[in-house]
């Protein structure tokens, strides 16, 4: 994933900027993963028609082949910069 170092830094606004990255695992049953994907804006602009053959099939999928729960992995950056 690319840096937003050098756009911060373009502004002139900021100086001192430090890069933090926390990385973590969630495991989600097939519910509580499609409740995540229906957060997605992808997933929510689905058609009926389509979203809910999609999510059966997910569903089937994460109970039937990952033994009923799968791991997301998620990664989230935080830039932090002093004002001038």
């Amino acid at each position: 994933m690319p840096s937003r170092t050098p756009e911060i830094e373009s502004t002139g606004l900021f100086d001192r900027i430090t890069t933090r990255y926390c990385q973590w695992d969630e495991t989600y049953g097939a519910e509580g993963y499609l409740r995540v994907l229906n957060t997605y804006s992808g997933h929510r602009s689905l058609r009926d028609g389509t979203r809910e053959p999609t999510f059966g099939g997910i569903d089937d999928l994460v109970d039937n082949s990952f033994g009923g729960t799968i791991v997301k992995g998620y990664l989230t950056t935080l830039y932090v910069a002093r004002k001038m």
